[in-house]
């Protein structure tokens, strides 16, 4: 089963977007958990939604997951699961920009994102993709490949 098949699969089984972007989360926490693509990266069992992140601080404001790397850095990700003819504007990132820069404390000690992901269904708009491409983080990719990678589902 591929990712096309699963978000289909959620998008006709979820009764609202609340849910479908719930589901959304866990579909990509589930690929992070078990892509080869960044194995040597990532350390697959520190793969946190943003509720299940022990070093959360506050309210969910455009964080949706977390990863924590086998360096001991950690990445931002946002997922956006739009309808097929939606686009992702410049407002739609700045939040996540924002928290994602803020950074986080473990055991009093200051961590910043070293990565910054924007995993998305809809395309982005030449605004969004200018902000995004300049923000102050480290290192930030967008992953188009997780739409084409097979993923484990457990079925």
């Amino acid at each position: 089963m591929n990712f096309y098949d699963v978000l289909d699969k959620i998008r006709k089984e979820s009764p609202n977007d609340k849910v479908l972007g719930d589901r959304f989360e866990r579909l990509i926490q589930q690929f992070f958990k078990s892509t080869p693509l960044y194995e040597n990266d990532i350390d697959h069992n520190s793969v946190w939604l943003w509720n299940e992140f022990p070093y959360r601080e506050g309210i969910d404001l455009g964080i949706d997951l977390v990863v924590k790397t086998k360096d001991d850095a950690y990445w931002a990700i946002q997922c956006k699961c739009y309808k097929e003819k939606s686009r992702i504007d410049k407002d739609n990132i700045s939040k996540f920009i924002s928290m994602a820069t803020g950074g986080f404390k473990v055991n009093g000690e200051k961590k910043n994102y070293s990565g910054m992901f924007l995993v998305t269904t809809a395309p982005t708009t030449k605004n969004a993709d200018f902000i995004f491409n300049n923000a102050p983080i480290q290192e930030y990719k967008i992953t188009s490949e997780v739409l084409t990678s097979p993923i484990v589902t457990g079925k």
